[in-house]
């Protein structure tokens, strides 16, 4: 490099690459290394910022979806709350459901044994009023036998009384017809 095309920042460059690498290695230039050392150096701290960049991102990002597993894990232990209260309703229902429906076939079994005992007493009364009606029409036919009876009893008699009379009556006409004459 010519003097007069020297920069500052290559001067400074040079100083600082003075120091760094003091002796030079066989083969190797002391400046192209001290300038390769603080190329490196810096892509180093250019990856490095750019490492704290990421980490940083990827930190808010972790937070992020650390905020967002704690809402979605809030959410199912709401859903599962949710979830244990309508089981328990459902089961209290079912509970309900089943008593109520216990109370109403013990009243159906009750009410039936009842109409049983009234269906058993109505055929008692049934078939004793069977037999009454057996034993009244019985004795009403033996009734009306001995009405027919009596009342043809009673026509021969009358019927014997209207042939007497008839006979008497003819006779007392004769007799009368005998003395008019």
């Amino acid at each position: 490099m010519s003097e007069e095309n020297v920069s500052i920042e290559d001067l400074r460059s040079a100083v600082e690459n003075e120091h760094r690498f003091p002796t030079a290695i066989r083969g190797f230039d002391k400046k192209a290394v001290n300038t390769y050392l603080k190329e490196m150096e810096e892509q180093y701290k250019q990856s490095l910022a750019e490492y704290d960049e990421k980490r940083v991102d990827i930190i808010k990002e972790n937070e992020n979806l650390n905020e967002k597993v704690e809402l979605l894990n809030a959410r199912i232990a709401d859903l599962n709350a949710r979830l244990d209260a309508k089981r328990e309703n459902d089961e209290k229902i079912r509970q309900a459901v089943m008593s109520e429906m216990s109370v109403k076939t013990n009243q159906l079994k009750a009410e039936k044994r009842d109409l049983e005992l009234k269906l058993t007493e109505t055929e008692k009364q049934l078939q004793d009023l069977k037999a009454d009606v057996k034993e009244s029409t019985s004795g009403l036919n033996g009734m009306s036998e001995k009405l027919q009876k009596q009342l043809k009893e009673q026509f021969d008699a009358c019927n014997e009384m209207i042939k007497t009379w008839e006979a008497q009556h003819v006779l007392a006409v004769k007799e009368i017809e005998d003395q008019v004459k």
